[in-house]
């Protein structure tokens, strides 16, 4: 029951309720004239009034946002629960989002003098739990009962159009809003009626779906079956990649010792080219070798007597000096040889045991480079697998659109054969 309706607007004449039938009137004087009629006299007003005390939104054009009412406060007493509450709103904008409860301990943070300043939204959703038992059908459902809406069947507003139709108390109200409210109201199970809207939404999307895809925007849909198998494998390259990625060790290191591999590689294939020039080196010196032969004593004796023929009367030097001179010739030949030969094989004795610290040198890096990587690397196994999950969740999109067009009609139709028995 409603006790009181008050303001601190000064023309505002606080109205008194009493138990039983009240009815609200505006009195037109004996002496008024034709003109003077019962129009603006508040009668709208305090259902307005009513309605902004019990948590209606006062936006832009609301009466509650003049500038003449920007200090002014509305009151209400009346009774909530079982107790006498009182309710006070101001129509300042920045206090109109908060509503003063004084007079009952239902509310939790209530001060000494029995007052607790909450929400307009808190308001509501206490108001819809202590007069309609709200509170225990939140989250029951996507489309449910709320308090305004409710409270709207019990202080209908003209304005709205509330008394258009007996099932409305607004002309623009939604078909699943009057539905699950009446059902509530009545007691009846409105969960019913929030299938029914649930249906309506689903066939609304298939029909949106079904246009589109004849217009030709969807062709890229295809078809489930085919989608499903994309999306398998992609899914399966997705998995494989991350498996990858929680298994990566990055190494600080690693372009370093990539590049000391690569140093050592080419380092390799210099000291193999020196190795081939000396065996050639090595090869010729032998063959040279073999090939200084010295000459037979008489050998010289006939090239002697063909000098004493073909050079008459020249001095020619004793036969003995020039054969100790040929074998001194061959004798430093054969040294520098043997020298060439030592030289060459020291130096590839030299390369191998170097190639084969390098060869070693440069398994131990292959083998931390195979067991790690580079940080830029990682950062690439990043990106394709954030590409890849874009790629994932495409087809898996287009592949419930495809299912959903395939089969959304058939089970829409179940659905309201099942509603209907």
């Amino acid at each position: 029951m409603i006790h009181r309706i008050y303001s601190t607007l000064s023309t505002f004449k606080t109205l008194e309720f009493h138990p039983g039938l009240n009815v609200l009137l505006a009195r037109k004087e004996g002496a008024a004239t034709d003109k003077q009629t019962r129009n603006r006299a508040g009668k709208t007003s305090v259902i307005k009034i009513a309605h902004f005390l019990m948590g209606a939104d006062a936006g832009k054009g609301s009466l509650f946002r003049e500038k003449a009412l920007a200090d002014v406060i509305f009151g209400m007493e009346f009774d909530l629960h079982g107790r006498k509450v009182r309710v006070e709103r101001s129509c300042k904008r920045k206090d109109g989002s908060r509503v003063l409860v004084s007079g009952s301990d239902l509310f939790p943070g209530t001060n000494l003098f029995g007052e607790n300043r909450i929400s307009n939204s808190d308001w509501k959703e206490k108001l819809g739990e202590h007069i309609f038992a709200l509170n225990t059908v939140q989250g029951v459902a996507e489309y449910t009962p709320s308090f305004r809406s409710l409270f709207a069947y019990l202080v209908r507003r003209q304005l709205s159009g509330a008394f258009m139709t007996p099932e409305k108390q607004a002309t623009m109200q939604n078909t699943w809003d009057w539905q699950i409210a009446l059902l509530y109201l009545f007691g009846l199970d409105w969960k019913i009626a929030s299938d029914w809207q649930q249906i309506r939404d689903r066939e609304k999307n298939l029909k949106e779906l079904k246009k589109a895809a004849l217009s030709g925007t969807f062709d890229f849909v295809g078809k489930s079956a085919d989608l499903r198998t994309k999306l398998t494998v992609a899914e399966d390259d997705l998995h494989r990649l991350e498996s990858r990625i929680g298994s990566f060790r990055v190494l600080s290191e690693y372009r370093e010792l990539e590049t000391e591999a690569n140093r050592i590689t080419e380092e390799l294939a210099t000291l193999a080219n020196e190795n081939t020039i000396d065996k050639a080196t090595i090869h010729d010196i032998k063959t040279a070798s073999g090939a200084e032969i010295p000459p037979l004593p008489s050998d010289l004796a006939s090239v002697y007597a063909e000098a004493g023929v073909a050079l008459p009367g020249v001095a020619i030097a004793r036969y003995d000096e020039v054969r100790r001179f040929h074998e001194s010739v061959i004798r430093n030949r054969r040294n520098y040889l043997s020298d060439e030969l030592a030289s060459a094989e020291r130096r590839m004795e030299y390369r191998e045991r170097k190639m084969s610290d390098l060869d070693r040198r440069r398994a131990e890096i292959m083998a931390i480079l195979q067991s790690h990587g580079a940080l830029d690397q990682f950062s690439k196994l990043q990106g394709e697998a954030g590409r890849l999950t874009a790629e994932v969740e495409a087809l898996r999109q287009r592949f419930e659109t495809a299912e959903q067009l395939e089969s959304t009609g058939d089970e829409l139709k179940s659905e309201r054969n099942r509603l209907k028995s």
